[in-house]
């Protein structure tokens, strides 16, 4: 036993309109809508509108080839409807589809080999089977092989021998005809059922070595939205069913991707019809027929989808090899016979019976839902549930992924905060350093404005400035050389009075000692009237006369000396300017040094 991939294949079909999506050699990009982000849906090979029939058929060719070898292989086409589905399974005339030219290719073979090919061709219309090749419209059961296998079979399935093409063309023939079709909107001859094409093959070698294969060519009706198909009545009930077992096929195949324990198989009949073919012992192919157009980009979208879980799916295939025959009397095969053929009669006898019971059982439970509930109503309801069910799968794809892009944006948002903090901090401190900068700019276009008016002035009248200088300066060294012969005239005078001053002291002393003595003399003649005490009041006057005398004299002199030393400092202070003359507008600026007015300092 080995293991074998799905292989799945996309057929583009002409478009009708604009396109919303493109295509290369293996992959399909989807040119609007949310998947544009995406880098397209991977297939094996992409067959491009322009390449036919025979392109698709060289694709699958290889399972089908190897259903000679004893190997059991499947061709499935999936799509919405009017995608090209049945074109490329049955074709046309001019361009053979799949089938035909698998039964060409088999029947060729028989001319190399001993081969036996057994046709059998069915439909499941409403979740039931129904012989395309019988004139009997019964319903057939689906029941599992009673060989110890997990084959599932269709007891009552009529088969036919074939030996030439002519035999096969004319079973597929009355297979189609016998086909639920209906006009829609969308399709003038729209498929209203799944239909298998069945062929088993048993191939004996010279050696005696036989084995066994069987190929299924499935042609599954399209996914189809009521509203756009514009269905009602019967043909929105079919829609309805249709929709459930697609949904049916896609939770199977969701369910072997993700290598689910349990596997709905038997949710539907086509599921567990094909549960060989969909993880079990087959060789699988799936066409999955899209159309470009933008005004079915919805449909296109979902077979895209199921494409690609499809592809991850693994079968495990083995070769089915039939035991040696063993010989077998006659006799023993006659009687064998004849007890098949009564139990037969007698099972014939009994589903009469159990038909006719369900037919009346079925027209009463008809009866009560027409009076009980509205009809159109009821299915109505049930399309909607079938396309909800379909939606919710895929909200819930869409839910999953928007989860996991929710917590990578989770995570990416609180690195962004951390990285705003940081930035906001660090633009506080550069706003602050800016602004420092700001005002020192500031101060220092003051500091240059005011010494380029500095330099201005002193750059205007350069010569006028050493003119008023000279000039004053020779005002100040005439004033200087005026204070000086002042100041020797003071300083002469001052020699003149101090020899007068010492003279003045000395008669004032002079006469307090004889102002003491006439004061004795009056104490003594006090008893003599217009003595000497007459005359002694008369000197005493005299004496104070003079000492008011005295004492203007040392005043003046003290102010003379005050003047003096006034002078001087006048003096000093002139000398200083004459010999460090100084110019008109202030000092002078030192060489390479700028120079700041009280104004400036002050703003600075």
């Amino acid at each position: 036993m080995s293991t074998d991939r799905i292989k799945v294949l996309c057929r583009v079909r002409p478009s009708k309109g604009e396109d919303a999506f493109a295509w290369s050699d293996r992959r399909v990009h989807c040119l609007a809508g949310k998947e544009k982000e995406r880098s397209g849906f991977l297939f094996q090979k992409v067959i491009t509108p322009d390449q036919g029939n025979n392109k698709a058929y060289n694709e699958v060719k290889d399972a089908v080839e190897g259903v000679l070898g004893g190997y059991n292989a499947t061709v499935l086409a999936y799509g919405h409807t009017s995608a090209g589905k049945t074109h490329t399974m049955l074709g046309t005339p001019d361009e053979p589809g799949v089938i035909l030219r698998s039964v060409d290719y088999l029947i060729d073979s028989k001319s190399t080999a001993n081969i036996t090919l057994k046709i059998s061709y069915f439909e499941i219309y409403l979740e039931r089977v129904f012989d395309l090749l019988s004139n009997d419209k019964r319903e057939l059961d689906v029941t599992t092989a009673t060989d110890g296998s997990t084959d599932v079979v269709i007891p009552g399935l009529t088969v036919h021998n074939i030996s030439t093409l002519s035999e096969g063309i004319g079973l597929i023939s009355r297979g189609q005809d016998n086909r639920r079709k209906a006009r829609t909107n969308l399709n003038e001859h729209s498929s209203r059922s799944h239909t298998i094409f069945q062929i088993d093959i048993v191939r004996a070698d010279p050696s005696g070595h036989t084995v066994k294969g069987q190929l299924r060519l499935v042609d599954l009706a399209g996914s189809e939205n009521s509203k756009h198909a514009g269905t009602s009545g019967e043909a929105m009930r079919e829609g309805a069913n249709i929709n459930k077992s697609l949904l049916a096929l896609t939770n199977v195949i969701f369910s072997l991707a993700s290598k689910s324990s349990h596997t709905p198989y038997r949710d539907a009949k086509l599921t567990r019809i094909l549960q060989n073919s969909l993880g079990g012992n087959a060789r699988t192919r799936i066409i999955c027929c899209v159309s470009p157009s933008r005004q079915h980009m919805d449909e296109t979208l979902q077979t895209l989808h199921f494409s690609d879980r499809a592809r991850v799916v693994f079968n495990s295939v083995k070769v089915n090899e039939i035991d040696g025959t063993k010989t077998i009397p006659l006799e023993t095969v006659s009687e064998l016979l004849a007890v098949y053929q009564d139990e037969i009669s007698s099972a014939h006898a009994r589903e009469k019976e159990l038909r006719s019971e369900f037919k009346a059982s079925l027209h009463d439970v008809v009866r009560h839902m027409a009076k009980e509930h509205d009809a159109e109503a009821f299915l109505w309801c049930e399309a909607d549930y079938v396309s909800q069910k379909v939606s919710r799968q895929s909200s819930e794809d869409a839910c999953s992924a928007m989860r996991l892009q929710h917590e990578r944006v989770e995570r990416d948002r609180s690195k962004y905060l951390d990285t705003i903090r940081r930035l906001e901090s660090e633009n506080k401190k550069l706003r602050k350093e800016n602004t420092l900068k700001t005002t020192r700019i500031d101060e220092l276009a003051i500091v240059i404005q005011d010494f380029e008016e500095q330099t201005k002035l002193l750059n205007s009248e350069p010569v006028a400035s050493s003119q008023r200088l000279e000039e004053q300066n020779q005002i100040l060294t005439a004033q200087c050389i005026s204070m000086q012969a002042d100041l020797k005239t003071s300083l002469s005078g001052a020699s003149l009075m101090d020899p007068c001053i010492n003279a003045l002291r000395n008669k004032l002393s002079g006469l307090k000692r004889v102002h003491s003595e006439m004061c004795n003399d009056m104490k003594l003649g006090e008893g003599v009237s217009g003595g000497p005490a007459a005359t002694g009041k008369k000197q005493v006057k005299k004496i104070k006369i003079f000492e008011d005398a005295v004492q203007e004299a040392v005043s003046s002199s003290a102010s003379v000396k005050e003047n003096i030393a006034t002078a001087r400092q006048v003096t000093s202070s002139a000398k200083s300017v004459v010999r460090n003359p100084s110019p008109l507008k202030g000092p002078a600026t030192p060489k390479g040094k700028l120079l700041l007015t009280p104004r400036s300092k002050a703003k600075v």
